[in-house]
């Protein structure tokens, strides 16, 4: 899942993307390693998964000293797995010492807060996003959902 954080001001936000609940999409995957991104002003990216939205989380990604240069990869033995209806939450903190605001881009300039993971059996390359800035919140992933189409 990746999400757009909103623009940061001066302060450094740390802010919540939301859950990406993918509903039947991945039950019965293993996911076995997960990895966080962030551009220079990202200081943390936690992921916890979730049986179901508003069900109790648990953390699957949360490194101490993350690095947004060097972002760990943690491997899980035995793998995570999600029932149908589970999801994730990606959580990121930055800090923007900058007098201007920064906002979501492909730019080391710009930030953004996503995060990858490893799962079998394949089910090919899937692509989750989760924006609030559509029918109050949505999760989509593509190929697959509708709105890929509009995605560009």
């Amino acid at each position: 899942p990746a999400g757009d954080p909103g623009p940061t001001g001066p302060t450094g936000p740390a802010g919540s993307i939301g859950q990406a609940f993918a509903g039947a999409l991945f039950a019965g995957v293993k996911f076995f390693g997960f990895t966080g991104h962030q551009h220079k002003l990202g200081t943390g990216v936690r992921v916890t998964s979730a049986a179901a939205p508003g069900a109790p989380e648990s953390p699957v990604y949360d490194p101490p000293r993350y690095v947004w240069s060097e972002p760990p990869t943690v491997y899980h033995d035995p793998p995570v797995q999600l029932p149908a209806g589970g999801g994730f939450r990606l959580t990121c903190s930055w800090q923007n010492p900058t007098a201007s605001p920064v906002t979501f881009g492909d730019s080391a300039n710009d930030e953004m807060c996503v995060f990858w993971s490893h799962y079998y059996p394949s089910k090919g390359f899937v692509s989750c996003a989760y924006t609030d800035k559509l029918m109050g919140g949505v999760t989509f992933c593509c190929p697959g959902d509708a709105i890929c189409s509009l995605v560009q």
